[in-house]
């Protein structure tokens, strides 16, 4: 008797977990029944020609109650799109798939990316397509959208010959874009210069990048897409390796030119006997996984100039010339990636070897950031060292010290800039910012027009740093 209410509990439980198992897979018919998307538009940014996208993924949920057949999942443009659909795993040269059951309360992904063909145009154009859904007699829909730009790419480019980049397309580097000894490399306003994982610009003879207010030369990586959304990858550093300006005789002229998320912005080196010359205007260096700009025995004339958020740096001077006015040098890179102080100049190096400064002014420039002192002078009294700092803004203590001249000493704590914390950064000046009216009137009248084209001067009360303060 016992053994038989063991046998007739068995069989209860098997045929509840059949009745339930026969619930869940049961396929529904009704019309009425649909699939929910993640996303009902997939975007993708500016997708290059010839090079595949990133992958996008769209999840795809079944909130019914039974399970569903989808009939067929398909590329509005078939074989001949240039997006590409990957459902679950499956792939499908024809860029179809038919009878998909997705079981009750269930999801799945499907992948896509795209492969532009050659536009023939300059400007970016617009792509488009859909996902199709066929489900009980509806039809459902998920975008599918991306600009594509024609691009040239250049792989390990050694450049011999006087040569000109133009802006009518962007240029897509690979490896090394190297310049030969005495040779210069002229880049016009509009130019962009996108730049693969680890790729850089070897400068071993010169450098003439002038751009616009208005149309901007730009160096930066080539990942389009998002570390998550509204978060551009751009804004990740390290992407590229940066400038590198090799030549002890090069004469160097960037203005209105963008360096962003390199390793370093600038490295330019010269020799006790040859000192390279860069002059840098109405330039931003943004996010630098080392140093801004990386001077050895070099002589810079810098103008109007945003250079920002570098790990290690974003100025780091070492033996040479230097001057810089109404700059706006702002160290805030994320704390738990941060090394060192905003400016550093010395006349030493680790082995003790000498570089003497002749001159290092900052005339009206801030340099301030998430540190209590933004500033590292190293001085070896055996070496010349011609620090001066005047009418500038500086996070640090009150010092006496002879390199400073009508310092506005500021607490880190302070707000001087719109948005330092999240992207977008915004360095220009807050409305409580000590930095309004407080620069030399003599220094900026020789330099009345700001970073953006706006007066300094219209209210006889000039601003410390790049940016004048616009209410």
């Amino acid at each position: 008797m016992k053994q038989n209410h063991w046998v007739l509990a068995f069989v209860l439980f098997f045929t509840a977990i059949l009745t339930c198992s026969c619930s869940d897979d049961k396929i529904s018919t009704s019309s009425s029944d649909k699939l929910s998307f993640s996303a009902e538009t997939v975007s993708f940014d500016t997708v290059f020609s010839t090079i595949t996208s990133v992958t996008a993924k769209i999840k795809v949920y079944n909130h019914n109650s039974d399970a569903v057949n989808i009939s067929s999942i398909s590329l509005g443009g078939g074989s001949n799109s240039n997006f590409k659909i990957n459902v679950s795993g499956r792939t499908s040269s024809s860029q179809s798939f038919s009878d998909i059951e997705l079981r009750a309360k269930d999801s799945m992904y499907i992948f896509v990316n795209i492969t532009v063909n050659p536009t023939s145009q300059n400007s970016p154009v617009l792509i488009k397509d859909s996902i199709r859904f066929t489900i009980n007699g509806n039809q459902q829909y998920v975008n599918l959208a991306a600009y594509g730009q024609d691009v040239i790419i250049l792989r390990n480019k050694n450049i011999t010959t006087d040569t000109t980049l133009t802006g009518e397309k962007p240029f897509l580097i690979y490896g090394n874009l190297t310049v030969a000894q005495g040779k210069t490399l002229t880049v016009t306003q509009g130019c962009k210069l996108y730049f693969h994982y680890n790729a850089e610009v070897v400068i071993n003879g010169n450098l003439n990048a002038v751009g616009t207010l208005d149309k901007p030369i730009v160096f930066r990586g080539d990942r389009m897409d998002y570390l998550f959304e509204g978060v551009p990858y751009d804004t990740l550093s390290g992407q590229w390796k940066g400038i590198r300006l090799n030549s002890p005789t090069g004469v160097h002229n960037m203005e209105y030119v963008t360096i962003k998320s390199a390793k370093t912005g600038i490295a330019i080196t010269g020799s006790s006997s040859a000192t390279p010359q860069l002059t840098i205007k109405n330039s931003t260096i943004h996010n630098m996984d080392s140093c801004g700009i990386m001077a050895q025995n070099a002589n810079i004339t810098a103008i109007n100039n945003q250079i920002s958020n570098c790990a290690q740096n974003c100025i780091y001077l070492l033996g040479g010339s230097y001057n810089f006015i109404h700059c706006t040098i702002a160290g805030y890179y994320p704390t738990v990636g941060r090394k060192d102080v905003a400016v550093q100049i010395r006349n030493y190096d680790s082995s003790n070897a000498l570089y003497p400064i002749s001159e290092a002014n900052f005339k009206n420039c801030i340099i301030f950031g998430s540190y209590s002192n933004e500033v590292s002078l190293k001085n070896n009294t055996n070496a010349t060292f011609g620090v001066n700092f005047f009418n500038c803004l500086i996070a640090g203590s009150s010092s006496t010290d002879s390199y400073y001249t009508n310092t506005v000493w500021g607490n880190y704590t302070q707000t001087v800039f719109v948005n330092t914390l999240t992207y977008p950064y915004n360095f220009k000046l807050h409305q409580s910012s000590p930095a309004i009216n407080t620069a030399d009137m003599t220094v900026a009248n020789l330099y009345p027009t700001d970073k953006n084209g706006v007066s300094r001067v219209a209210d006889e009360k000039a601003d410390i740093g790049a940016y004048e303060y616009v209410p």
